[in-house]
């Protein structure tokens, strides 16, 4: 299935993010520590939200994945999953536990757009 149906550019702060780092050739440092630490709050509040059943934000959709070109520019999920994980040392185990984390939340991203979609209920909680 492609995320790009799911992804919603024109209102997403998320999105608006990625384009930053994407179209900035020189971003700088704080800049990019920021952007880490709104992700790893935003993702952090979706996992206890989707524990409790509750609607998520799309920010799982853009977030950074292992292969993407911010990763390999700019080591971001890496520097997201580390963050998050910060009691796993082994970098490597914090990576995969960040992309299964990400993946977990995608699926019920998809399922709760779905939802919404079948009802005709517009989700403004994005």
């Amino acid at each position: 299935m492609k995320l790009d149906f799911y992804k919603n550019y024109s209102d997403s702060k998320w999105f608006e993010y990625i384009r930053l780092i994407k179209t900035n050739k020189n971003i700088d440092n704080d800049t990019l520590n920021n952007i880490v630490k709104e992700f790893q709050q935003q993702i952090l509040e979706d996992e206890q939200l989707m524990n409790n059943e509750d609607i998520i934000s799309d920010c799982c959709v853009f977030a950074p994945r292992k292969r993407s070109v911010l990763q390999r520019k700019y080591n971001l999920s890496k520097r997201i999953s580390n963050s998050i994980f910060k009691e796993i040392t082994n970098e490597v185990h914090a990576v995969i536990h960040y992309h299964r984390l990400i993946a977990k939340l995608t699926r019920y991203y998809i399922e709760q757009e779905d939802l919404y979609n079948e009802l005709d209920i517009p989700n403004e909680d994005n």
